[in-house]
């Protein structure tokens, strides 16, 4: 009975509300990719461990925290920035005004991911002993450096 009226409360503000509908449908959509992402990763790592072992799956995730972390600082925080300055921009009508600051941010982010990409390429043997006190992740390392150009923007 109670279930019956929250149902009905809630077809009601959907029927009523556009923008609510919209709010419930894109959340819904979100939810439906998060969830087949989570599983696409656990299928993922199964098949790694199953077919590489652990170890490999040990310098996979290494690696590809590193390139995590170097990603992150290579954005320089404008991927947070962008995401209110083109939504704000777009809302008020200024489409040029975004394409610019996305422009002009894309152009701070290549040169210094560049930057990181080879720093991280020089640095691998430091981290891999150093750091991680195993020799034998420098070559992934190396590897994993020029993803980082390709890595960092993307989610700009």
């Amino acid at each position: 009975m109670i279930g019956s009226e929250v149902l009905g409360k809630l077809r009601d503000r959907l029927e009523g509300d556009v923008h609510f509908k919209d709010l419930i449908k894109g959340s819904t959509t979100f939810f439906v990719i998060r969830i087949l992402g989570l599983a696409v990763a656990y299928a993922f790592t199964l098949l790694v461990t199953r077919k590489l072992g652990a170890s490999a799956w040990g310098i996979f995730t290494i690696c590809f925290t590193v390139l995590q972390i170097v990603s992150v600082v290579g954005r320089l925080g404008l991927d947070t920035a962008l995401l209110r300055f083109i939504a704000q921009y777009n809302a008020q009508g200024k489409g040029e005004t975004a394409k610019h600051i996305y422009l002009k941010s894309i152009s701070l982010v290549i040169p210094f991911s560049l930057l990181l990409s080879g720093g991280v390429y020089l640095l691998a043997p430091v981290l891999a002993e150093e750091v991680f006190k195993k020799e034998h992740l420098t070559p992934y390392i190396k590897l994993i450096a020029f993803a980082v150009f390709h890595f960092t923007p993307c989610f700009m």
